[in-house]
């Protein structure tokens, strides 16, 4: 892969700014929420009130997503061939291709989107349908109805959504292993002669299409529900200009902080390609994937002329 330093210095600066603004926003809503509600434990586990717990919450939470990619990228890859394999074996085949090096800044900061999207929009599902399950109810917060709003609500989507980040981390970083260690599945050439068009496709990119419709639909809605219906019509918060703008400014600006908390694993997953994908490139080949060359996959007419 390619080993320009270079790339990194977009995704370093983005995470480390998204990092450092997620601190100082996490740290400003808890003492808010604590001010409003002293007595309020976020969570029993940890020692402390909301600041505290806050504060714990968010320096466990890198090592937790390292470790989740270190244990379980191969792994679960393995068996996300197994399944694809198993079930396509009627009409199609895994083969292994030769793929381009190029992987930039933006490539890695786009990549780490839509984890991004997936967390806030399952961590909001799980706030919304389960909202003991984790953290404690808070009931009804003292004090004016606007520090919903401006505390307890981005504070909530926040801290759900880094929770449930090792889970999007768990399905996601195995498909970028796939996608990059060029693995594919298509249709096996004999079915060519019946008619049937050529159809090529990562095995990451199948797995990752599946979820990411849910983060996709799933992120506007829990939004939309959050930040409008529940601020406004549950929560009973002052429709003023400020309130208002502040709606849409946590529904635009909460996903960045979360991308930045994405990419310090994308960037592992850029450093350790060269191991990772020897080794599922290995298991692919235990399936039967064959090596084919970028040549072997076009159609006649693509190729070009002797």
């Amino acid at each position: 892969m390619v080993s320009n330093s270079g790339r990194f210095t977009g995704p370093v600066l983005f995470s480390a700014m998204g990092i450092a603004l997620t601190i100082v926003g996490v740290t400003y809503w808890a003492l808010r929420f604590n001010a409003a509600k002293p007595l309020y434990d976020l969570v029993q586990i940890v020692p402390g009130k909301v600041p505290a717990d806050a504060a714990v919450l968010l320096f466990a939470f890198l090592p937790i997503y390292v470790i989740v990619f270190l244990v379980l990228i191969i792994p679960i890859a393995s068996l996300m061939l197994f399944f694809n394999r198993l079930l396509k074996a009627a009409s199609f085949t895994q083969s292994i291709m030769k793929i381009g090096e190029k992987f930039s800044g933006r490539a890695m900061i786009k990549r780490a989107i839509m984890p991004a999207l997936f967390s806030l929009s399952f961590g909001e599902l799980i706030l919304s349908l389960v909202p003991g399950w984790m953290f404690n109810d808070p009931g009804t917060v003292s004090g004016s109805g606007s520090l919903v709003i401006e505390a307890v609500s981005p504070l909530m989507t926040t801290l759900g959504a880094l929770i449930v980040l090792p889970v999007a981390l768990a399905f996601y970083a195995p498909t970028w292993l796939l996608n990059d260690a060029g693995i594919i599945s298509h249709l096996r050439p004999a079915l060519l002669e019946n008619r049937r068009p050529p159809d090529t496709e990562g095995v990451g990119r199948w797995y990752s299409s599946f979820i990411s419709g849910f983060a996709m639909f799933g992120f506007p809605v829990s939004m939309a529900y959050r930040y409008f219906y529940q601020a406004y019509f549950v929560m009973d918060v002052p429709i003023v200009p400020l309130s208002v703008f502040l709606s849409v400014f946590w529904t635009i600006g909460l996903p960045l902080l979360v991308v930045s908390f994405v990419l310090p694993i994308v960037m592992l997953n850029e450093v350790l390609l060269g191991r990772t994908s020897r080794a599922v490139r290995r298991v692919a080949r235990l399936m039967g994937a064959q090596d084919v060359g970028l040549e072997q996959m076009k159609a006649p007419e693509q190729q070009a002329p002797p």
